[in-house]
């Protein structure tokens, strides 16, 4: 028992520093979307190291990042990413040392895509904008129903 527990105690020390902590956030809408579209096409513009783009297109609608795949196989090349606001179902916010993830899942919960950023505020802006074109892009598709109605 006491091995047990010795084992276990050395998995929680290990693995502990790998965890990360989620961080809970409110998002603020941004003034105009305007202005949410510069904060998404900065913070996917400053991705670092694996995760920088090789383009980023924001539009009303969706932002789309392209990135380079390099392993070892044939299938290296670009890979690209594209997020429709209308189809966010939640974002989530946390940190992991000292880089904090924004990561985005459809309203099924499957995973789109994490961005990161090097500080607290930057992640809370880009979810900001994320808020921001969701209500505008969700304003966009009522008002289309009811033209059409």
């Amino acid at each position: 028992m006491r091995t047990t527990s010795r084992l276990a105690l050395v998995c929680v020390l290990v693995l502990l520093p790998a965890c990360r902590t989620f961080l809970p956030y409110t998002a603020k809408p941004l003034t105009s979307p305007a202005e949410a579209r510069r904060v998404i096409q900065q913070t996917l513009e400053e991705q670092r190291d694996e995760h920088a783009p090789v383009s980023v297109d924001v539009t009303d609608d969706r932002f789309r990042v392209v990135r380079t795949r390099e392993t070892d196989v044939e299938d290296s090349g670009l890979f690209g990413v594209a997020v429709y606001y209308s189809k966010i179902g939640r974002v989530e916010l946390s940190r992991r040392k000292g880089v904090y993830a924004v990561s985005i899942y459809a309203a099924d919960d499957a995973l789109l895509i994490h961005v990161f950023t090097y500080d607290q505020a930057s992640a809370e802006r880009f979810i900001d904008a994320l808020s921001t074109m969701r209500a505008t892009s969700a304003s966009a598709q009522l008002a289309a129903r009811q033209v059409g109605a």
